[in-house]
Parts: C-alpha cells; sequence; structure tokens
C-alpha cells in the first residue's frame, strides 16, 4: 500500500503545478519575448494565459515605443513531441497565421509556416517618415525556407510582396508593386528590393548583421512623365540627385 500512497503524494504537487501554470497570466510571456529580443519587443496590454491569449506588440528605440501592429497578436500554445508548438495571427485577420515550434531539450526553435496577408496601414505607427508617407497597399509575407534558430544561430528565408502601393505624398497612385527576398545564412540576413511594376521603380539591397540593419538603394520614375508627380515622395524617401532619390535607411 505505500506505493499507492507514495503516488497519491507525487501526483498532488504534480497536479498543482501544472494547473497554476495552465492558469498562469499573458504577462508572463513579455519575459520571454523581451529576454530574445534583447529588451527591444515589448508585449504591452496582454489578456488571457501564456497558453491562449492577445495582446500588442511594440518596438522600443531608445526612449520611443511604437507598435508593431494596428491590432493585437492572438497566440495559441499547445505540447508538440518533445516541446511546443505557436500559432500566432493578428486579431481580425484570420487567414494570416504564423507556426512556430520549441523543442524544450535541444532549445531550437523554428519557423515553419508563415502565411500572412495584412493592410500595409500599419506602419504609420511606426512614427517618423512612415506616419508622413502613410503608406496604404497590401503586404504579403511567406517562408521560402523554414527559419531556425538554435544558440544564437539563425537561417532560413522570406519573401515580402507589397502589392498596389499608395501614398499621400504623390498624386500619382499606385506608385508600383513591389517584391523583397530575404535570406539568414550564419546570423547575417541579406535582403534584395526589386521592383514588379508601377511608375516607381525601387532597387537596393539591406543587409542585417550584429542586430543593426542598413539598407541602401535607388528610387527612380520609369518614365519622365512621373518625375514631377513622384519629386516630393523622391525627397522624403532619400537624397535627391536630379531624378533619382539614393536611399540610405538605417534601423539599431
Amino acid at each position: 500500500m505505500w506505493q499507492v500512497g507514495f503516488l497519491i503524494w507525487f501526483l498532488i504537487p504534480v497536479i498543482g503545478f501544472v494547473t497554476i501554470l495552465g492558469i498562469f497570466p499573458a504577462h508572463g510571456l513579455n519575459v520571454v519575448i523581451s529576454s530574445l529580443s534583447q529588451q527591444r519587443i515589448q508585449l504591452y496590454d496582454p489578456n488571457g494565459t501564456i497558453w491562449s491569449g492577445s495582446g500588442r506588440l511594440v518596438y522600443q528605440v531608445q526612449d520611443k515605443v511604437v507598435s508593431l501592429a494596428s491590432t493585437p497578436i492572438a497566440w495559441n500554445i499547445t505540447f508538440h513531441r518533445w516541446g511546443l508548438q505557436i500559432h500566432l495571427h493578428p486579431e481580425g485577420f484570420v487567414e494570416s497565421q504564423a507556426v512556430a515550434t520549441v523543442d524544450l531539450f535541444s532549445r531550437r526553435w523554428q519557423l515553419e509556416q508563415l502565411s500572412m496577408s495584412i493592410p500595409l496601414s500599419f506602419l504609420s505607427h511606426l512614427g517618423a517618415p512612415w506616419n508622413t508617407l502613410k503608406i496604404k497597399g497590401q503586404l504579403e509575407a511567406k517562408l521560402t525556407s523554414p527559419i531556425q534558430w538554435q544558440d544564437k544561430f539563425v537561417e532560413g528565408g522570406f519573401r515580402l510582396q507589397l502589392t498596389h502601393i499608395s501614398t499621400n505624398l504623390s498624386p500619382l497612385n499606385p506608385i508600383g508593386s513591389y517584391l523583397a527576398q530575404a535570406q539568414i545564412q550564419e546570423n547575417k540576413m541579406r535582403l534584395d528590393w526589386t521592383t514588379l511594376e508601377g511608375p516607381l521603380t525601387l532597387t537596393g539591397v539591406g543587409h542585417w548583421q550584429s542586430g543593426r540593419f542598413q539598407f541602401t538603394g535607388v528610387a527612380q520614375p520609369t518614365h519622365p512623365d512621373f518625375t514631377e508627380p513622384l519629386a516630393n515622395l523622391l525627397s522624403v524617401v532619400g537624397v535627391k540627385n536630379g531624378s533619382l532619390s539614393q536611399i540610405n535607411l538605417s534601423l539599431p
């Protein structure tokens, strides 16, 4: 009978721990998110539990805090093999989702699925110069290969397609559709930006290394008749040189 008694006393604390963990409030995730992003990304106004809830993601640059999305991000976490599976989607955008897995033994993270289609109006929440540009259009994000992260080593790939982009700085709208393809290897990311169509051609290359992103590119009208309608926009996005605009963007 002592075996039964031992089993009961063993199960009581285990059940209690699981019960407490199951109702642990959502703000506990902020500790994880903050640590993984080196205190750059925070979870604001969390609701629910660490297993199922929602909250707003914000990005902190020095003393400035800006929202990364116009709507809260909802999540659902379940046990999966030797770890966890995480489902994410912006509230109100059911067709947009991301699925990631975490191996608790090897501490390996993997973004397995990414299918996002959201309006670009969220950029206005990022402050200058986005609140001046007031860009509209659609952003579609998909993986080209799973993104894996283990012991600060990251690799993978994704692409962003921006369609029917418009801005209040130009009477000529839409200004174009664009494609950005990113490849991550050995903790370094290269992003190639090309133009699909439209009166404004934008090409360039970006690099992410040591927590800093730098982009250099050129914006120019596809035809001389578009130079005047695009003049204000070209002055804001970069340094004008004739009909061209040299773009140099750096993010901490």
